[in-house]
């Protein structure tokens, strides 16, 4: 493999990491490029944009309108290549490591936001219920982390954000998102679904 090649399978791997880190608002062109500078890997527009649009074509990222321009975000396969739980594609040099303690803390999360939805009967539930849910079993509860994590839940059709919009989110669980909870479907990864105690 030569150093160009090397550089494109780097840069999309930094590319992904960075979107993650900006989750759910992603990022728009340009601060994707100054961050590639920032970890020595400067790259032309041109190239930038052929790196997008290579990890867009494998639907790890989508692009959308954001403040009156174009911004890149994640998509849930994506969120789940970053976060270990898929395997990695060929042409991206994902670092080396695994789950971290945050990462485990994220899928369970997730799970205790579905089940907080849940026991709300279908009904649209607000973040900030969502979030002192969170507070009393004693995982991290600030806004941003409870609009994150409804944020791939949604993307992962589990839950539906009924306003975006509103300064303060609402949110339901999906038929899907219930048949998880429920037991009654698997569980994909990202989600730490505790295993079923009985059977009924």
């Amino acid at each position: 493999m030569d150093a160009e090649q090397t550089l494109r399978e780097c840069a999309r791997w930094k590319i992904l990491a960075l979107l993650a880190r900006l989750l759910p608002d992603g990022a728009p062109e340009g601060v994707i490029a100054a961050d590639l500078v920032d970890a020595g890997m400067a790259i032309s527009d041109t190239q930038l944009r052929a790196q997008l649009a290579y990890l867009r074509d494998r639907d790890l990222i989508i692009g959308r309108q954001h403040r009156g321009g174009d911004s890149w975000a994640l998509t849930w396969y994506g969120i789940d290549l970053v976060e270990y739980t898929t395997d990695c594609q060929p042409g991206i040099a994902r670092a080396a490591g695994g789950v971290s303690d945050a990462v485990r803390e994220r899928y369970v999360i997730r799970w205790r936001l579905m089940r907080c939805l849940y026991l709300a009967g279908g009904l649209p539930t607000a973040e900030g219920i969502c979030a002192r849910h969170l507070a009393d079993m004693g995982y991290a509860s600030d806004p941003h982390t409870v609009r994150r994590q409804l944020d791939y839940l949604e993307r992962r059709s589990m839950v539906e954000i009924v306003d975006r919009a509103a300064t303060h989110w609402l949110a339901r669980l999906t038929r899907p998102g219930t048949d998880v909870v429920e037991y009654s479907v698997d569980c994909r990864p990202g989600i730490a679904r505790p295993p079923k105690l009985r059977s009924e």
